[in-house]
């Protein structure tokens, strides 16, 4: 949920580069609107059905990607309590070390 300007400036000051980068101002849209993780696909050629989205806010990041057809990980580092009136996330963990055990469950069960 960022601009040009202050994504890419930020990004080549620390010398970061990715394979693709996306912004709101390259999608259009800002999240929860699907257009943004369709962009993100569409750059990286992945489906909806191979991608896990991992995101602090349940509006923005998990009910967007769950929108957009992905599965969603909420990362839920102060216990919050969910929205009934938003999209649940497909897994919750409290930290990133919490991650790696997600991505194992989530892998096997896209291949069983």
């Amino acid at each position: 949920n960022a601009d040009n300007g202050s994504i890419l400036p930020l990004l080549q000051r620390h010398g970061l580069s990715f394979d693709a980068v996306v912004t709101s101002e390259m999608a259009r849209a800002y999240k929860p609107d699907p257009r943004v993780f369709h962009r993100v696909l569409e750059e990286t050629g992945v489906l909806p059905s191979e991608a896990l989205y991992v995101g602090d806010t349940l509006l923005d990041d998990v009910h967007g990607a769950k929108l957009a057809g992905m599965s969603a990980a909420w990362l839920n580092r102060n216990g919050a309590d969910r929205d009934p009136l938003l999209l649940p996330p497909d897994y919750e963990v409290r930290g990133l070390d919490e991650l790696m055990d997600v991505l194992e469950s989530w892998k096997e069960g896209r291949l069983s």
